[in-house]
């Protein structure tokens, strides 16, 4: 449990820092290789920096992929795309009961390195992260892009 704790901790974290594009030949090779290695079909990796950790971004099997790797190239989690009705019903519950006429517009499933998973879903511009029970542990209220 408390792994989880501060897995959300570190997810919610990096969440609140703004993440600063970086360029490929700016990444070192540890950490594109790791990418590579778990990844070989990735292909247009957009790169950030976010909290001291290098994240690559990609399309994997039609959904949006991103990697949080150190800078030493150890993975520390990676978050996937997935369809809303992939999700533990306890999500889609909590969700119809505070969000009667609204729907998930987005939806993803983070795991770190431990293995433990967390979902994150946007609604109404609130993310809202659930554990892998579909428990709600918090929720921000997203600030719309600065691009």
């Amino acid at each position: 449990m408390n792994r989880l704790i501060l897995f959300v901790a570190v997810l919610c974290a990096t969440s609140q820092l703004e993440a600063q594009s970086i360029k490929k030949r700016d990444v070192p090779e540890v950490v594109t290789s790791k990418l590579i290695n778990l990844y070989p079909e990735a292909s247009k990796i957009k790169w950030e920096m976010e909290d001291g950790m290098y994240e690559g971004s990609f399309i994997s099997d039609n959904k949006e992929t991103s990697l949080f790797i150190s800078g030493n190239g150890t993975l520390v989690m990676t978050e996937i795309e997935v369809e809303v009705s992939t999700l533990p019903a306890a999500i889609a519950d909590y969700v119809r009961q505070h969000h009667a006429t609204s729907s998930i517009t987005e939806a993803s499933i983070t795991t770190d390195n431990a293995g433990d998973v967390i979902y994150e879903v946007e609604v109404d511009d609130i993310e809202y992260v659930f554990d892998s029970t579909g428990r709600m542990l918090s929720q921000e209220v997203e600030e719309e892009d600065k691009d």
